[in-house]
């Protein structure tokens, strides 16, 4: 009795479902039109949808998900993942229900969504940096690349930033000579996202500046055998390492002072010599008076009667 009981009301429910989808009956309603759509970015490319159930007269069969006005995909469900969407762009979804007769709902409300840009650019390539001059050093770089776009660069010296050039190249100006700097590039998109830095590239401004010419060079004969010279400091950028002395152009000694006495003459009855200072490329010639050594005093003649 109790099979016969399932029996029928499985059949009635056969019946009423054929029925529904056309077999001799005339189910011309639209199911209800789903709400509540709501939609998640769940990823760098999927956006989750989720809406509460319609409702339908006779059996509902399930949604129809659109994106942008043009259908996507269906569901049997009241949810639906949306993948392969593009970061950084705005998408607007509506969904609908049917029967099983294939009657539509109308869409509901359009639900607006930005899958965002998570994705930072790569990492800039071959940093290189050309000394311009002592306090000027211009570094270049290989253009990075991002799934929506690189907007811009960002400039660290020691750590600290000091510039965003949209482009592939910057001038770091004002440096102090002779000094040694530290420099990393990265790369950062409209999002906001930034690649790693590059590797740190070292620079040395170096010394491009010669001190000035040593002024008042003089030289005094001491003896027949020894010359002092003396002259007034020069000055420099950075500073003043050591003097040359040359004598008759030949290389005679480096000193750190400002003095210099040149000894082991050969004594002579008439000797001129010339004397050259330079401190790296600023030279001052001096010529040391004629000296000459004291004459032998003549012995006494006979006595004249």
């Amino acid at each position: 009795m109790k099979k016969n009981m399932l029996l029928a009301a499985l059949l009635y429910w056969l019946a009423f479902t054929l029925a529904g989808c056309g077999g001799g009956g005339t189910d011309s309603l639209a199911p209800t039109t789903p709400t509540g759509v709501q939609a998640t970015v769940s990823g760098e490319n999927r956006i989750d949808l989720a809406w509460a159930p319609a409702a339908d007269n006779a059996s509902l069969a399930g949604y129809k998900v659109y994106r942008d006005g043009g259908h996507i995909g269906s569901s049997g469900i009241t949810a639906y993942s949306d993948v392969g969407v593009t970061q950084g762009v705005t998408y607007s979804y509506q969904v609908s229900a049917v029967d099983y007769v294939g009657n539509e709902s109308e869409k509901s409300q359009d639900v607006t969504v930005n899958t965002g840009d998570t994705s930072a650019p790569t990492i800039p390539a071959n940093l290189q940096a050309t000394v311009v001059s002592s306090s000027e050093v211009r570094l270049t770089w290989t253009a990075s690349t991002d799934d929506v776009g690189v907007s811009g660069y960002r400039i660290y010296r020691d750590g600290s930033l000091i510039g965003t050039p949209m482009g592939l190249n910057y001038s770091d100006t004002g440096l102090s000579t002779a000094s040694t700097y530290s420099y990393r590039v990265s790369a950062f998109d409209a999002a906001g996202n930034a690649s790693s830095q590059t590797s740190a590239l070292t620079v040395n401004t170096g010394d491009t500046t010669p001190p000035t010419v040593p002024a008042g060079v003089a030289a005094a004969a001491v003896s027949s055998t020894r010359i002092d010279l003396s002259w007034t400091a020069s000055t420099d950028d950075v500073a003043v390492a050591s003097y040359r002395i040359y004598r008759n152009s030949a290389l005679l000694a480096t000193v750190s002072g400002t003095s210099y006495s040149d000894t082991g003459l050969a004594a002579s009855t008439a000797t001129r010599t010339t004397y050259r200072l330079s401190t790296g490329q600023a030279t001052r010639q001096r010529r040391a008076p004629m000296h000459r050594p004291p004459r032998p005093r003549r012995p006494d003649g006979p006595e004249r009667s």
